[in-house]
């Protein structure tokens, strides 16, 4: 089945010839063919979920060009490899069907579509169609909740988890810290003889902080990583 459009912009799911040619290509990709403004193009992506690649076929001029990225762009979060065909050999205005009309062959197509480089989606907004919003505290002023702040030294690192461990005023009239449990990734002090004693001097909730060592994969153990275990972080302190 080919993914068709033409003439009013709307994406259509049908099986089209198009100037002779069955356009489905022999992996079974879907051919999408774009032409005009698209309307309700987010609508339409439910039609296209189970595909594993789309190739559009965009007009050489300015308005196609901006209708190609338009609809690879709403495609991207459905279709996982999506290739813009571009023409610029051809004349202002014209199509994938120009270019067939010059006696280019379906095993053309499928190879100048196997060329062309995967869509990459750029996403963003306009500072002004935003709206602020305002931090939660931990530490009103100084650490954020949800938000990475950056501690040096472990005896003021222990005076903030005792505050949070046991909801204790901070200094300065700053308010109170919000009751909460610790997680604490110890990667060079020793747990035993330096974490837990300085947890201790500051006054800590130890039963409220817990102490990440390492990462057991089967029969081996290894140092947690901040790169690729954070899921099963989360998923632990659920």
């Amino acid at each position: 089945m080919t993914g068709t459009i033409t003439t009013d912009g709307a994406l259509v799911l049908s099986t089209t010839d198009l100037t002779g040619w069955n356009l489905t290509l022999s992996d079974g990709t879907t051919t999408a063919f774009m032409q005009g403004p698209a309307t309700n193009q987010s609508d339409l992506n439910e039609w296209f979920a189970g595909f594993a690649r789309a190739n559009i076929y965009g007009d050489n001029d300015e308005a196609g060009r901006k209708h190609a990225a338009k609809v690879a762009s709403e495609l991207s979060g459905t279709i996982p490899d999506i290739r813009v065909i571009t023409f610029h050999e051809l004349d202002v205005h014209g199509d994938v069907s120009d270019w067939l009309k010059t006696g280019k062959t379906r095993e053309d197509l499928t190879a100048r579509a196997e060329q062309a480089p995967k869509y990459i989606a750029l996403g963003s907004v306009c500072a002004a169609n935003e709206e602020i919003e305002d931090y939660d505290w931990v530490w009103p002023g100084r650490f954020a909740l949800k938000k990475i702040g950056l501690i040096t030294g472990l005896p003021l690192q222990s005076d903030i988890i005792a505050h949070v461990t046991r909801s204790a005023l901070w200094p300065c009239d700053e308010g109170r810290a919000p009751l909460g449990n610790v997680i604490l990734l110890a990667a060079e002090d020793d747990i035993n003889d330096t974490v837990i004693p300085r947890l201790m001097a500051a006054d800590a909730d130890r039963k409220r902080v817990h102490i990440i060592k390492m990462m057991r994969e089967a029969d081996k153990e290894r140092m947690f990583s901040l790169v690729t275990d954070l899921p099963v972080l989360t998923a632990e302190g659920r």
